[in-house]
């Protein structure tokens, strides 16, 4: 075979300078897509943190609502170093028509940062003696009083105003801002 027939086209392959600039393309698209990727992944984790606080948020609204309005009767503990407990006498109707009564109780813990729920059919719900109450059901995390909010829980007569900020585990915080009126339907038994 003689020479001029090596080095005829079919045999050349890629230059150096044809390789550098098709890798150095390459590093650019795998660059972007590794961009979009990573923002992709921060803005899923964002949205998670924000629907875990907002589901909290809404757990504890709804929580203390729903006792409160079928509450005969509420107290809101004076707020101090360890939180504030709001108990209700609560009453639950069954098909039947009739009613029965049970104390509830929600402790907002500053120590803790957490919302809790406790029940008891038997009587007045005990105070927490720790930040982490045992046999009390843990609502949120992450929960602090919003900027010139004394308490969370504050009563004037029948109408209870709860006044939180809920982040969950992570992120940025939800705020709980409600009021709940309760219905007296019987207010015979034992005050919780």
């Amino acid at each position: 075979m003689s020479a001029a027939s090596r080095e005829s086209g079919d045999d050349r392959g890629f230059t150096l300078i044809e390789l550098i600039v098709y890798m150095a393309l390459l590093a650019l698209v795998l660059g972007g897509l590794g961009g979009v990727f990573l923002a992709g992944l921060g803005a899923q984790r964002d949205v998670a943190s924000s629907t875990s606080a907002s589901g909290e948020a809404q757990l504890v609204s709804r929580s203390v609502v729903q006792g409160i309005r079928n509450a005969s009767s509420f107290t809101a503990g004076t707020r101090d170093s360890a939180g504030q407990v709001l108990r209700a006498r609560v009453g639950s109707t069954d098909g039947a028509g009739t009613t029965t009564w049970h104390c509830a109780a929600w402790f907002w813990s500053a120590a803790d940062r957490a919302v809790y729920t406790a029940t008891s059919v038997t009587g007045p719900v005990a105070a927490p003696s720790a930040s982490k109450p045992a046999g009390w059901t843990l609502l949120a995390s992450g929960a602090t009083l919003p900027s010139g909010v004394a308490a969370p829980f504050t009563a004037a007569s029948s109408q209870l105003a709860v006044e939180l900020l809920v982040a969950g585990t992570e992120g940025r915080p939800v705020r709980v801002s409600t009021t709940a009126a309760s219905r007296p339907s019987n207010t015979a038994g034992t005050p919780c």
